[in-house]
């Protein structure tokens, strides 16, 4: 499974996160505490909340992931749908 990440999806967090900063801290906060949403704040979720959550793009190039078996009798290796063995 690929990390994905919305185009502008920095942008939309920065709000969330100093909004975040100024009313609580991790380490004396509790979980249920409640955090006012200002307006700006408001519109960047909403703006997670419409389909660009949805429009993710690789964090990275995936990486091909090579299987290999051997034995006294053969081997083989896997490469996606490439497959090779021999004796």
């Amino acid at each position: 499974m690929h990390s994905h990440s919305p185009p502008n999806d920095k942008l939309h967090m920065c709000s969330l996160q100093q909004c975040l900063l100024a009313q609580w801290l991790q380490v004396e906060g509790q979980w249920e505490n409640l955090v006012l949403i200002r307006a700006t704040t408001h519109c960047c979720l909403q703006w997670w909340n419409s389909n660009n959550l949805l429009q993710g793009l690789p964090f990275a190039d995936p990486i091909p992931q090579v299987t290999t078996d051997a034995s006294l009798s053969g081997w083989g290796a896997h490469l996606q749908e490439l497959i090779v063995e021999g004796m």
